[in-house]
């Protein structure tokens, strides 16, 4: 498991019920312990945390991270998908999703592909991308991004 998802599932399954917030290296210590060196810990945070999906809050010379509102629904999402014991009824319906993302922003397409993978999606050929799930909703977040 990469570095980010790690961090990820620690606040999904644990810090987010015990205050939300731990000290960096706490978070260090105990990803030290899953093969995760500190330098990819630092850097994943800092990445989370210019995605808006954590926030740091310094107390005295340590610095503290939090899910943000934004990463809150995010882990939500994730256990709703996770621990759903039955799936939704299907409409029918399949939804599509079309791109034209160029070369020159390409860190901006990846981010977009990891994203709509994490959402449900799944290619049909390189810029179009299908869902049976009615994901308007997440579609509509990744745009405002």
């Amino acid at each position: 498991m990469n570095t980010r998802s790690m961090i990820f599932t620690l606040y999904g399954d644990y810090i987010r019920h015990y205050g939300n917030k731990i000290w960096i290296g706490s978070l260090i210590k105990l990803l030290n312990e899953f093969g995760h060196n500190d330098q990819a810990v630092r850097a994943a945070i800092s990445r989370m945390n210019k995605q808006g999906w954590v926030q740091s809050e310094k107390q005295g010379n340590k610095s503290f991270y939090y899910l943000t509102e934004r990463g809150v629904k995010r882990i939500e999402e994730a256990a709703e998908r996770i621990f759903k014991l039955k799936p939704d009824d299907w409409d029918g319906k399949w939804r599509m999703l079309m791109y034209n993302i160029p070369e020159e922003i390409r860190s901006i397409r990846d981010e977009l592909r990891k994203e709509l993978i994490w959402s449900g999606f799944g290619t049909f050929s390189n810029s179009c991308w299908i869902s049976p799930n009615n994901l308007k909703e997440q579609v509509d977040e990744l745009v405002k991004k």
